[in-house]
């Protein structure tokens, strides 16, 4: 992670090709611990602007987290909300805005109302349907991901500021 974290993306794929390799060695294959390596990996290769690669990580993860997670599990939704980013990014708006109303439904059955990950959620979903032209629907997402940062994080807060930007295009 520190690799990533200062750019080294090189080193920190051999560091995360390397922690792979020892968990599919020591952990069974449908290990939460396997998936979570596999997300890693696959949030690398979104750094790294490698979708594709970045797609395949991350259903690796998915499909284990299926097995071994409830379907409520917040890091099955993380999984999929990344998935519906990159669709984003890829100009798959349909297959984005269902990946990431199937996010927003695990995360309101994992966290309380005002969590700041279905704010997140809400803002991905507003950011969709604008790119769709559904700027009503796009509009009331949005209108909900600030209510809940609001409400969550404060006033102040990058990620507000960040869905009133968006508001405000809309």
């Amino acid at each position: 992670m520190v690799f990533e974290n200062i750019g080294e993306f090189s080193k920190a794929h051999q560091s995360y090709t390397k922690s792979l390799e020892i968990y599919r060695g020591s952990l069974f294959e449908n290990h939460p611990t396997l998936a979570y390596a596999y997300n890693r990996v696959g949030e690398l290769h979104e750094s790294m602007e490698e979708p594709e690669k970045a797609l395949e990580y991350y259903d690796k993860g998915l499909k284990i987290q299926e097995k071994c997670l409830s379907f409520s599990h917040p890091n099955l939704a993380t999984t999929i909300y990344n998935m519906g980013s990159i669709k984003t990014t890829e100009g798959e708006c349909q297959k984005a805005l269902d990946l990431h109303n199937r996010g927003l439904k695990i995360r309101e059955k994992s966290f309380l109302a005002n969590h700041p990950d279905i704010a997140r959620s809400y803002h991905a979903m507003a950011s969709v349907q604008e790119k769709m032209g559904e700027h009503s629907k796009a509009l009331s997402c949005a209108e909900q991901a600030i209510q809940i940062s609001e409400n969550s994080l404060g006033d102040e807060h990058p990620h507000v500021q960040l869905y009133r930007n968006t508001l405000n295009r809309l």
